[in-house]
């Protein structure tokens, strides 16, 4: 099986890195020409709060509740029982039939304050064949922007079993949906939280509403309650002590392209020629023999396998797998079992850039692999796209650096313009000392964020950490000499 992938755009927070001056010199320059028609600083101001609009950001929801109790209490709200629905939403026995447009409410009575997970039952009813996206509004309000953004998969499947044509090519198998009603907790799309999200309930009656951005889907029901912790996986082979190791004569295979489920109409089986060890192979002959490759790249795509367990016991999974497209990039899976994560550390089973096949037993990087308890029978595999804690916290950096480099933007726009007088001294350390220090703290915090992505490509260098190197060079000319400023605006 092929793990060869880029994650959603976000190779490496050097690219996101890369953005932050030109977001904050170049992209949103062009917009503001009013500090260059004399305009009142207020003025500009208002003006720039047109273009940038500052939403609450999750860690702040946090710490605005901090010390709230995470209650036991669990509040189910069936999907037909909605305060407010658009017209066009109609509702079955089951559940509300929502449209790609328009909005429902419902009501929930919380009968203690605190932090709550909220889970959704939804059938991904028949669209446009993309992922379904929501907004999400309590009490009327969207609690943080990472509401503003909420993705649902749909669920797929081979309509037909891999054929021949009259070549002796394998002929690609169309895709279907596979129509199933799915759970999933409200969580970040983008990966950049690990946990599902928290909302905070005032004890009472509060509504949620749900505002349709794309694809239509049924809601069986939302509820309340707390995501249940995960064990470590020490805690996990303590629960299965009196299991034993599984010795099999032969092991069990699973061919890649041979998957149950998917999350995307896109991941179905591709052909690889560059190892007669992948199965079927032929050297002139078109074979499917893999699955993923350059098509599993973003943040929540998922395949699932149907595996077979010959007796109870403590099961090693191993892969093979090629991850060859991203120089010295580490991507992470993450591993569930009959759709539920076994411990904590497989919420992140990493896979190392190398240009070879390998294969590799899932845990095997912190030392022994991993044992999976697995009951005689059939079970379910799955393999989700997570950006994994380390690059996640890249990212978060990066966001923060960016959100501050746009403020310190606005107030030097105020000053310089949209088109500074290079030859003109703007006293900068005397009109904008604020900005001065943002730039100064900034610069300390991007050269951390540097580093971090030097270990996580493990010191592997590339075009992407060339560009962030200049840019940390060029911020801290700009701070320790603030008259490059109008020369580099």
């Amino acid at each position: 099986m092929r793990n060869d992938e880029r994650v959603r755009g976000k190779k490496a927070a050097a690219i996101l890195t890369a953005a932050v001056l030109s977001v904050c010199v170049g992209t949103l320059a062009p917009a503001m020409t009013a500090g260059a028609t004399g305009m009142e600083s207020e003025d500009v101001v208002d003006g720039l709060l047109d273009v940038i609009h500052d939403t609450e950001t999750y860690e702040d929801y946090l710490a605005a509740h901090d010390g709230a109790a995470y209650p036991d209490a669990e509040i189910t709200v069936n999907g037909a029982d909605y305060k407010e629905a658009s017209e066009g939403f109609t509702a079955d026995a089951d559940g509300l039939n929502t449209l790609e447009d328009g909005s429902v409410t419902y009501e929930v009575d919380v009968p203690e304050a605190g932090f709550y997970n909220i889970f959704l039952n939804y059938y991904p009813t028949e669209g446009k064949n993309n992922a379904i996206e929501r907004e999400l509004y309590i009490n009327g309000e969207i609690p943080f922007e990472n509401a503003q953004y909420l993705e649902f998969s749909r669920i797929w499947e081979d309509a037909e079993e891999i054929r021949r044509d009259s070549r002796d090519n394998d002929v690609r198998p169309k895709q279907k949906e596979a129509g199933q009603w799915m759970s999933a907790y409200l969580a970040d799309s983008d990966g950049y939280y690990q946990d599902s999200f928290k909302f905070y309930f005032d004890k009472g009656v509060s509504t949620i509403t749900l505002v349709s951005t794309k694809e239509p889907m049924k809601i069986g029901s939302i509820v309340l309650k707390q995501e249940e912790p995960l064990p470590t996986y020490a805690e996990y082979l303590a629960q299965h002590s009196a299991a034993s190791p599984v010795q099999l004569a032969e092991a069990v295979k699973i061919q890649g392209e041979n998957v149950l489920y998917k999350s995307d109409s896109t991941l179905y089986p591709i052909a690889d020629r560059t190892s007669p060890l992948s199965e079927p192979y032929s050297p002139s002959k078109t074979r499917l023999n893999v699955v993923g490759g350059a098509n599993w790249k973003q943040v929540g795509q998922w395949l699932t396998w149907e595996i077979e367990a010959p007796s109870d016991g403590l099961y090693e999974i191993a892969l093979r797998y090629r991850q060859n497209i991203n120089t010295g990039v580490t991507v992470v899976r993450s591993v569930l079992l009959d759709g539920e994560l076994p411990f904590e550390e497989a919420r992140e089973c990493k896979f190392y850039y190398n240009n070879d096949w390998q294969v590799v037993p899932l845990g095997i990087e912190d030392g022994e692999p991993f044992r999976f308890y697995l009951t005689a029978g059939t079970h379910t595999l799955q393999m989700k796209i997570s950006l994994g804690e380390e690059m996640s916290e890249i990212i978060r950096r990066t966001d923060v650096c960016i959100s501050e480099l746009n403020r310190a933007y606005r107030q030097l726009l105020m000053v310089i313009g949209s088109s500074p007088d290079t030859m003109r001294d703007y006293q900068l350390p005397t009109r904008t000392p604020e900005a001065l220090q943002i730039l100064k703290e900034q610069y300390e915090n991007i050269s951390e964020i540097r580093r971090m992505v030097d270990d996580y490509m493990k010191g592997t260098a590339s075009s992407s950490t060339a560009t962030v190197d200049n840019l940390v060079n060029q911020l801290l000319r700009m701070t320790e000499d603030p008259r490059l400023f109008s020369k580099s605006w």
